[in-house]
């Protein structure tokens, strides 16, 4: 991840901008090193996806135990997700025997998918008849976003300037909007900074 391991302060933020937009220039190259890598930034996206499967595991249990009309709410959208988390598996794989530019493209648009998919799950909890169920829904879709932003400020790192400001105008809800329902102890875990750190950071990128 971008900032893995990063001990900024807010003086400090403007100067590790720059030094990631380096980064990112460096990562999408075409010699060798270069494609390592980015191979390696796609081998901790490919990483991540027993974390997904168990947080898409939790919030299927929970929406289980909602009402009918209440769970739909949340499982409408669930097949292009499954679809679309299948996609992102055999692209990092393929990435992985193969790297290419337009394979690395197209697992950054899957990506933007599943954020798009789950934030409309979000935005569809808030029509759950039962108040408690909001909350608990809202938790559990938040443990999925986690997740996602996690594989996503990994993918960072392969992309220009140009390519992230394109995945901000992609994405249907801002980082902002989830904070409280994500897993601090986990995005602090991964990232080695404190939670308000790595989200500020994301924040100062435009997400």
């Amino acid at each position: 991840m971008i900032f893995s391991n990063l001990k900024m302060n807010p003086g400090s933020a403007i100067a590790l901008v720059l030094c990631v937009t380096m980064l990112a220039l460096s990562t999408t190259g075409c010699t060798p090193a270069q494609q390592q890598d980015a191979k390696a930034i796609v081998a901790k996206v490919a990483a991540y996806e027993p974390s997904l499967v168990t947080a898409v595991d939790t919030l299927a249990s929970t929406v289980a135990l909602f009402v009918p009309t209440d769970a739909a709410l949340i499982t409408a959208s669930q097949a292009i997700f499954d679809a679309s988390a299948a996609q992102l598996q055999t692209l990092c794989a393929a990435y992985a025997a193969t790297p290419t530019a337009s394979t690395l493209a197209t697992i950054e648009s899957v990506l933007t998918t599943l954020l798009n998919t789950n934030a409309a799950q979000f935005l569809a909890a808030a029509h759950i008849s039962n108040p408690a169920s909001v909350a608990t829904a809202k938790l559990a879709i938040g443990g999925v976003r986690t997740i996602l932003l996690l594989m996503d400020a990994a993918l960072q790192g392969t992309q220009t300037a140009a390519q992230t400001a394109a995945s901000q105008q992609a994405r249907l809800m801002k980082l902002h909007d989830f904070v409280p329902y994500l897993d601090k102890h986990q995005v602090e875990q991964a990232t080695g900074v404190p939670f308000r750190v790595a989200v500020g950071f994301e924040e100062a990128r435009g997400f």
